[in-house]
């Protein structure tokens, strides 16, 4: 089911198409992205980021050029953090292998966790009050890996 709703979008993306914009007639400006991407980022269901080989043929077979950017947080970290570091090294291994991965997305901020927003609580400026992220030292940390330094 997502792999042809992500399928289907790129598809749509790449082509020109004035969605919603039926007072343009011909007029439309939108000639379509044709470097769209598809961004695997997991689900509530688990992880998704190691299917990017198969996601990338099935690009290829329905005529699309394969472009995939894996997100390390979210559905591919099940919610911890400290899971992003080997979601990104496994992108740096499918480029290696050949893989159109084409970049990652690490959800990232000045400390590593997170709090919840409470009324009448002064809240700390340095940590997340979304999603728990990586502190700026463990980002640092995993770009080093990736870069080699």
């Amino acid at each position: 089911m997502h792999d042809l709703s992500r399928r289907e979008g790129r598809a749509v993306a790449a082509r020109p198409h004035c969605r919603g914009r039926a007072t343009l007639g011909p007029n439309c400006p939108w000639t379509g992205n044709h470097l769209p991407h598809v961004i695997l980022r997991g689900s509530d269901t688990g992880p998704n980021w190691q299917s990017a080989s198969r996601l990338a043929e099935r690009m290829k077979a329905a005529g699309l050029m394969p472009s995939i950017i894996l997100d390390a947080s979210h559905g591919n970290s099940g919610g911890d953090p400290r899971m992003q570091g080997l979601v990104a090294l496994s992108a740096l291994d499918f480029r290696k292998r050949g893989v159109p991965v084409r970049g990652i997305m690490l959800e990232s901020y000045l400390e590593e966790g997170r709090q919840d927003l409470i009324a009448g609580q002064v809240q700390s400026p340095r940590l997340s009050i979304t999603d728990a992220c990586l502190g700026m030292k463990e980002t640092a940390s995993i770009l080093g890996n990736l870069t080699g330094k």
